[in-house]
């Protein structure tokens, strides 16, 4: 007997999984500070050029870097803790206490 084709569509606890991701993600972004946040959101979901962005911001290209990477050392302090919430994994920690 022929094994039975997977499903194409995603499973529940994917969909639900990512909306939470999703969510923690779009948290941390909100917590940052404005110039920030607006260099981030310029840059990851507007995909524009670093210029294109800091031109927008009226901003120095350094200074749009500046920013850009300050905003992104905040968030990966940030959701770093939530690293197992953010890929449905347990961290090597609980891995390590669950044996």
């Amino acid at each position: 007997e022929a094994p039975e084709p997977e499903d194409p569509a995603d499973r529940p606890d994917d969909v639900l999984l990512a909306a939470e991701r999703r969510a923690l993600i779009d948290e941390a972004i909100a917590k940052l500070p404005n110039r920030q946040r607006l260099a981030i959101v310029l840059c990851h979901y507007q995909e524009l050029s670093q210029a294109e962005a800091s031109g927008i911001m009226g901003v120095s290209i350094d200074a749009f870097e500046s920013l850009l990477a300050r905003g992104r050392r905040t968030l990966k302090a940030r959701l770093t803790p939530l690293r197992a919430s953010l890929t449905g994994k347990m961290s090597d920690g609980q891995n390590a206490q669950a044996n």
